[in-house]
């Protein structure tokens, strides 16, 4: 997961966009690149998801955009899905239903390596919310979307690639 984190930095980067990575509480990682809102949003969740399938694509032993949990192998799922009108993402330093109380934490890449997405509690939220946050810092340059939507448009056409309808009771 922390190597598939890596990779979307990078793959973002070439778009011109920065992120930041963050500790779900959960599972995995979030990769978090602010943008400013000037696009429809069904055409940026559409241009995610090209995205997602142009990594995968680049990485196919390494990383999927197979929804399916058995059809992933030992893969790191790319969930472009967080990205679309209707679905959710967890807020930084919100709580999880979990018993240990974990945390969705910003991270700085440097702390990617050392931390796993479960590292924070609720015990911990006084001394996480006293560090520099990296997302917030990241938000005060949030990226032009434009970019990065006609650039991943561009990579995606060359590719070969095609988008299948996504149903998630039958994918």
């Amino acid at each position: 997961m922390r190597r598939a984190a890596q990779l979307a930095r990078e793959a973002l980067a070439q778009y011109g966009l920065t992120a930041v990575p963050v500790a779900t509480g959960s599972k995995g990682y979030h990769v978090v690149a602010p943008i400013q809102p000037a696009l429809e949003v069904e055409t940026l969740a559409e241009a995610l998801q090209k995205f997602a399938a142009l990594l995968a694509a680049a990485h196919p032993d390494e990383l999927t955009t197979l929804y399916r949990i058995a059809l992933r192998g030992e893969r790191v799922f790319l969930d472009w899905l967080r990205n679309n009108p209707v679905s959710s993402v967890i807020a930084a330093y919100s709580l999880r239903a979990t018993p240990r109380a974990t945390v969705a934490t910003p991270l700085c890449w440097d702390e990617l390596g050392t931390t796993n997405p479960d590292a924070y509690t609720i015990a911990d939220i006084d001394r996480l919310l006293d560090r520099p946050d990296p997302l917030a810092e990241l938000a005060t340059q949030p990226g032009d979307a434009q970019p990065f939507v006609e650039g991943v448009a561009e990579a995606f056409d060359r590719s070969g690639l095609v988008l299948e309808t996504f149903d998630r009771f039958r994918s």
